[in-house]
């Protein structure tokens, strides 16, 4: 092989690992652009999420809890379909008695993270973590865990759909 040959080869093989890298590269860069929207997204979603789960679970009697279905209706955080759930049913409809001042229970917020799974024409869907810790009239405390599945209309900042996937317990004596 001459020297003219020689070269041709060399600068052949450069050119298409240069064109490898630069596809690696465009590869990366449209990565990072999604991670950043889903960040974007995320965030707003983050903080009506946020909101939402601090007024399903801040209660101290029954009608505290019995009065989150309106709060929520009120704040516009979650559509009719979320709000008309099994999740706002009052105490008497779950237990048959006013529970929660039986009990002399009380419930604070704690977190909800959201993890988004995808996003799809306007519709984030994920997993929220949440966190709430119950008290009982002698002081005992549960801390408890939940995993939701969510669906979260960006266009309207909306919880379309929720769905309660289980729970952890834990208890500590106060």
């Amino acid at each position: 092989m001459n020297t003219y040959q020689n070269t041709y080869v060399k600068s052949t093989k450069k050119h298409k690992q240069l064109k490898v890298t630069q596809s690696e590269l465009d590869n990366l860069r449209s990565n990072q652009n999604i991670s950043y929207k889903n960040n974007y997204d995320a965030k707003e979603a983050q903080t009506n999420i946020h909101n939402f789960f601090e007024i399903m679970d801040k209660y101290d009697s029954s009608q505290s809890y019995n009065d989150r279905r309106a709060k929520i209706e009120k704040s516009y955080l979650a559509s009719i379909n979320v709000t008309q759930s099994d999740l706002f049913k009052t105490d008497r409809e779950e237990t048959g008695e006013v529970y929660i001042d039986n009990n002399h229970m009380s419930s604070d917020f704690v977190s909800a993270k959201l993890y988004i799974t995808h996003i799809k024409n306007g519709v984030l869907k994920g997993k929220v973590l949440e966190k709430h810790t119950i008290t009982t009239k002698n002081s005992d405390t549960e801390d408890n865990e939940a995993i939701y599945t969510i669906e979260y209309d960006l266009p309207t900042n909306q919880i379309t759909d929720i769905k309660y996937d289980y729970g952890v317990k834990g208890v500590e004596n106060g």
